[in-house]
Parts: structure tokens; sequence; C-alpha cells
């Protein structure tokens, strides 16, 4: 006798029953766990409608979006690291295809998923401002649900010019004041790290990388909580100023130097 509402799946011409969706929730749940939260959607959402509604509420404590990236470009063409050992290129429109199927998948895991909080959120992946309503989007969810840490390494394989950059936004949304940790490979003008600055009091760790919109690069202010500074590979930077209570280490990495003036610093201890 079958039980009752069980479903039947069909496997090498046989009807057979899915007993893996029959188990209680808290043995799925328990399945669930064993993988990363981004994989738990991709490898069991299809299977039935009752797992998709169990990983919609499983407990999180970060999203992690990031796929192999291509591993060097030539005349307009990108090798990933399949392509590299079967010794074929992707164009730059192959590309562009895998980033909307990445944004398309990024959508779909934190616009479904109804935990309350998110402690982290990275995103890695050839990203730009044609991408930018999206992106804009999951930074509007991760910090209305109050995240910590935030990462968005958006690399650029062949030339970009500034203006293409996914520009940080300068918007208070919900839950800004949340976070601790922000670590941007993206486009950081002067007015949006003042912003940051200004309305993220728990920080205490920034990341600054390849951003061409960084020209006059200050961190001031009686009230910073800010203890770890990295500025690296901002080639438009001009000059840099410090004035942060609390800022134990300092590193700059550039191919030419700038000027910089560390004006109130005393707990700094590491200067690279």
């Amino acid at each position: 006798m079958e039980l009752p509402n069980s479903k039947m799946v069909k496997h090498d011409g046989n009807n057979r029953r899915d007993r893996i969706s029959e188990l209680p929730d808290d043995v799925l749940m328990g399945i669930l766990l064993f993988l990363p939260t981004e994989e738990a959607v991709l490898k069991t959402s299809f299977l039935s409608h009752r797992w998709k509604q169990l990983w919609e509420s499983l407990p999180v404590s970060g999203f992690n979006f990031r796929v192999p990236m291509p591993v060097c470009c030539r005349g307009g063409h990108v090798k990933n690291l399949k392509d590299l050992r079967d010794g074929k290129y992707m164009t730059v429109e192959d590309m562009k295809r895998e980033c909307s199927k990445f944004v398309k998948w990024v959508n779909c895991v934190l616009i479904s998923h109804q935990g309350s909080t998110i402690d982290q959120l990275r995103v890695r992946f050839y990203l730009d401002k044609d991408s930018q309503r999206y992106i804009d989007k999951w930074i509007k969810i991760a910090m209305r649900k109050q995240v910590k840490k935030l990462e968005l390494d958006f690399p650029s394989l062949l030339h970009r010019p500034s203006n293409a950059y996914y520009p940080f936004p300068q918007e208070c949304f919900p839950g800004i004041e949340f976070i601790t940790s922000l670590l941007v490979n993206v486009g950081v003008s002067d007015e949006a790290m003042e912003f940051v600055l200004s309305n993220c009091p728990m920080l205490e760790t920034l990341l600054l990388k390849n951003s061409p919109l960084l020209i006059h690069a200050k961190v001031s202010g009686s009230s910073l909580r800010l203890k770890h500074l990295n500025i690296s590979h901002s080639e438009s930077i001009q000059t840099i100023e410090i004035s942060a209570p609390n800022l134990v280490s300092f590193e700059y990495h550039k191919l030419r130097k700038v000027p910089f003036h560390i004006w109130y610093a005393p707990k700094l201890t590491e200067l690279d």
C-alpha cells in the first residue's frame, strides 16, 4: 500500500515513489544543511515544491555567490578554466550570457529566501554598470536583513572605462547601520566613500580595490569605529587624508606614490 500523496518519479521507464520527499521536515532540513545554500537551491528546488519551501526557510549565516572565473584574455576573447583545458576561447558575447545566468541565479536565491537575517553576502563575478539595478536590489535585500559583512568583487578582464564600473550606491537602505565590514572592487567615488563612513557607524573594516572613481580619499570623523583600512590599485587616486581615532592598520597598494596625510590616528600600529 502506498502512502497518501506520495510522489511518483519516473526512472528507467518505471514509476517509483519519491521516498526522500516523504521524509520528515527535520530530516530534510538536515540534508540541506550539509549543502552550501547556493547549491541547495540549484540542486533541490527542482525536485518538488516541498524542497523549495524548506530551503527558503533554511537558517543561513551568509551567501557566497561565485563561479570559476576566466583566467586570461586575448583579443576580445576570454579563456576560462574548462576552455583552457580544451584550448578554446569564449567570446565576449559568451561572457555576457554567463553574466545573465549568474544574475538570475543570485536573484532567485536572495528574493526567494525567507530568513530574517544574513550575516554575510559575498558576490564575485564580472559584473558592471549594466547590472546596476540588480546589484542595488541585492544590497537592499542584504541590508534589510541586517547584513554585517558585505563583499562585492567585480573585476574586469578587458579594459573597462571608468563610467562602466558599477557605482556603489549613495542611498540609506534600511539596515545600513549594521555593516561592520565592507570589501568592494567596484566604482567608489569620493562622495560614496564619505557617504559610507557617515552612515555606517558600526564599520570596522573597509577595503577599496580598483576604483577609478576615487580621487581624493578622505577618512575623517571623531566617532569613527574604523579599525582596518585598505586601499589598493585605485590608479586615479591623488591624495589620501586620515583622521580616525580607532584606526589600527592602514594598507595602501598602488603603482605610483601619492601624498597622504595622517592627521590623527593614535592607535595606528600597522602601516604598509
